[in-house]
Protein backbone atom coordinates (compact mmCIF):
# COMPACT_ATOMS: atom_id res chain seq x y z
CA UNK A 1 0.00 0.00 0.00
CA UNK A 2 1.00 3.49 -0.79
CA UNK A 3 -0.39 7.00 1.03
CA UNK A 4 -0.39 10.78 -0.94
CA UNK A 5 -2.05 12.69 1.61
CA UNK A 6 -1.93 16.76 1.19
CA UNK A 7 -4.26 19.27 1.28
CA UNK A 8 -7.05 19.91 -1.33
CA UNK A 9 -6.55 20.50 -4.83
CA UNK A 10 -2.64 20.18 -4.12
CA UNK A 11 -2.21 17.48 -7.15
CA UNK A 12 -2.27 14.71 -5.02
CA UNK A 13 -4.15 12.54 -8.24
CA UNK A 14 -1.80 13.48 -10.72
CA UNK A 15 1.65 12.76 -8.20
CA UNK A 16 -0.20 9.43 -8.37
CA UNK A 17 -1.15 8.67 -11.73
CA UNK A 18 2.57 9.72 -13.29
CA UNK A 19 3.66 6.85 -10.85
CA UNK A 20 1.16 4.15 -11.09
CA UNK A 21 -0.15 5.03 -14.72
CA UNK A 22 -1.59 1.35 -15.34
CA UNK A 23 -3.93 1.56 -12.04
CA UNK A 24 -7.45 2.06 -12.05
CA UNK A 25 -8.66 5.32 -10.51
CA UNK A 26 -11.72 5.01 -7.80
CA UNK A 27 -13.35 7.94 -6.53
CA UNK A 28 -14.27 7.68 -2.90
CA UNK A 29 -17.58 10.64 -3.08
CA UNK A 30 -18.95 7.80 -5.60
CA UNK A 31 -17.28 4.29 -5.68
CA UNK A 32 -17.08 1.18 -3.36
CA UNK A 33 -13.96 -0.13 -2.78
CA UNK A 34 -13.78 -4.07 -4.96
CA UNK A 35 -12.73 -7.45 -3.57
CA UNK A 36 -8.63 -7.28 -3.05
CA UNK A 37 -6.78 -8.41 -6.65
CA UNK A 38 -7.27 -5.11 -8.94
CA UNK A 39 -4.45 -2.49 -9.11
CA UNK A 40 -6.21 0.98 -7.55
CA UNK A 41 -5.59 4.13 -7.23
CA UNK A 42 -8.61 5.09 -4.55
CA UNK A 43 -9.05 9.01 -4.92
CA UNK A 44 -10.38 10.79 -2.12
CA UNK A 45 -10.39 8.19 0.49
CA UNK A 46 -12.05 10.68 2.79
CA UNK A 47 -14.91 11.38 1.57
CA UNK A 48 -15.77 6.90 1.36
CA UNK A 49 -14.40 7.00 4.82
CA UNK A 50 -16.63 9.66 6.07
CA UNK A 51 -19.69 7.99 3.88
CA UNK A 52 -19.73 4.72 5.83
CA UNK A 53 -18.20 6.38 9.29
CA UNK A 54 -21.74 8.80 9.09
CA UNK A 55 -23.61 5.50 7.31
CA UNK A 56 -22.69 3.72 10.86
CA UNK A 57 -19.95 1.89 10.89
CA UNK A 58 -17.25 2.05 13.14
CA UNK A 59 -13.75 3.31 12.36
CA UNK A 60 -12.14 0.43 12.52
CA UNK A 61 -14.38 -1.84 10.53
CA UNK A 62 -14.03 0.69 7.53
CA UNK A 63 -9.66 0.37 8.30
CA UNK A 64 -10.09 -2.81 8.00
CA UNK A 65 -12.10 -3.06 4.48
CA UNK A 66 -8.92 -1.47 3.07
CA UNK A 67 -5.93 -2.88 5.13
CA UNK A 68 -5.90 -6.56 3.21
CA UNK A 69 -2.40 -7.92 2.81
CA UNK A 70 -3.03 -8.53 -0.91
CA UNK A 71 -4.28 -5.31 -1.66
CA UNK A 72 -2.16 -3.62 -4.38
CA UNK A 73 -3.54 0.19 -3.75
CA UNK A 74 -2.56 3.72 -3.67
CA UNK A 75 -4.47 5.31 -1.33
CA UNK A 76 -4.90 9.43 -2.18
CA UNK A 77 -6.40 11.69 1.40
CA UNK A 78 -7.12 15.38 1.69
CA UNK A 79 -5.11 16.16 5.06
CA UNK A 80 -8.13 17.65 7.18
CA UNK A 81 -6.64 17.74 10.69
CA UNK A 82 -5.20 21.01 10.03
CA UNK A 83 -7.19 24.15 9.84
CA UNK A 84 -10.17 25.53 11.46
CA UNK A 85 -11.68 22.78 14.28
CA UNK A 86 -15.01 21.84 12.90
CA UNK A 87 -17.85 23.38 14.86
CA UNK A 88 -20.14 20.27 14.95
CA UNK A 89 -19.52 17.56 17.03
CA UNK A 90 -19.68 14.96 13.75
CA UNK A 91 -17.63 16.88 12.28
CA UNK A 92 -15.10 17.08 14.57
CA UNK A 93 -14.98 13.60 15.32
CA UNK A 94 -15.11 12.36 11.88
CA UNK A 95 -11.67 14.32 11.58
CA UNK A 96 -10.49 12.50 14.79
CA UNK A 97 -11.31 9.10 13.02
CA UNK A 98 -9.80 9.78 10.06
CA UNK A 99 -6.71 11.17 11.20
CA UNK A 100 -6.41 8.03 13.42
CA UNK A 101 -7.59 5.60 10.13
CA UNK A 102 -4.41 7.53 8.27
CA UNK A 103 -2.35 6.85 11.03
CA UNK A 104 -3.00 2.90 10.23
CA UNK A 105 -2.62 3.08 6.69
CA UNK A 106 0.66 5.05 6.81
CA UNK A 107 2.07 2.56 9.11
CA UNK A 108 0.81 -0.31 7.10
CA UNK A 109 2.18 1.61 4.13
CA UNK A 110 5.26 0.64 2.21
CA UNK A 111 5.64 4.52 1.11
CA UNK A 112 4.18 7.61 2.11
CA UNK A 113 4.05 10.95 0.21
CA UNK A 114 3.28 14.33 1.09
CA UNK A 115 1.81 16.59 -1.90
CA UNK A 116 2.26 20.65 -2.17
CA UNK A 117 1.67 22.56 -5.15
CA UNK A 118 1.96 19.15 -7.31
CA UNK A 119 5.03 18.25 -5.65
CA UNK A 120 5.37 14.78 -3.98
CA UNK A 121 7.78 14.65 -1.03
CA UNK A 122 8.70 10.63 0.24
CA UNK A 123 8.30 10.71 4.10
CA UNK A 124 8.38 7.19 4.52
CA UNK A 125 10.69 5.58 4.10
CA UNK A 126 13.11 8.33 5.30
CA UNK A 127 16.32 7.58 3.28
CA UNK A 128 19.70 7.96 5.58
CA UNK A 129 22.28 9.00 3.28
CA UNK A 130 26.03 6.29 4.01
CA UNK A 131 28.02 9.73 4.66
CA UNK A 132 25.98 11.24 7.19
CA UNK A 133 28.21 12.31 9.67
CA UNK A 134 27.39 10.48 13.04
CA UNK A 135 27.08 13.40 14.81
CA UNK A 136 23.77 14.28 12.89
CA UNK A 137 22.21 11.32 13.11
CA UNK A 138 19.19 11.66 15.62
CA UNK A 139 20.07 8.97 18.66
CA UNK A 140 16.83 7.23 20.27
CA UNK A 141 14.06 8.24 17.86
CA UNK A 142 15.51 6.53 14.36
CA UNK A 143 18.04 3.85 13.64
CA UNK A 144 19.56 2.67 10.37
CA UNK A 145 18.28 -0.96 9.65
CA UNK A 146 20.42 -3.38 7.74
CA UNK A 147 20.09 -1.81 4.75
CA UNK A 148 22.41 1.51 5.56
CA UNK A 149 19.71 3.42 3.28
CA UNK A 150 16.51 3.07 5.09
CA UNK A 151 15.13 3.87 8.58
CA UNK A 152 13.89 1.07 11.32
CA UNK A 153 12.29 1.68 13.88
CA UNK A 154 10.84 5.00 13.83
CA UNK A 155 8.55 7.29 16.56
Amino acid sequence: MILYIGGFAQGKLLCARKAYPDYRVLRGEEDELPEAGEELIFDHFHLWFRRHLFAGDSPGEIADRLLLPERKIVVISDEVGNGIVPAEKQDRDYREALGRCLNRIADRSREVFRVYCGLSERIKPVIIPEDLPEELRIRGIISVGEDPHFLSGGL
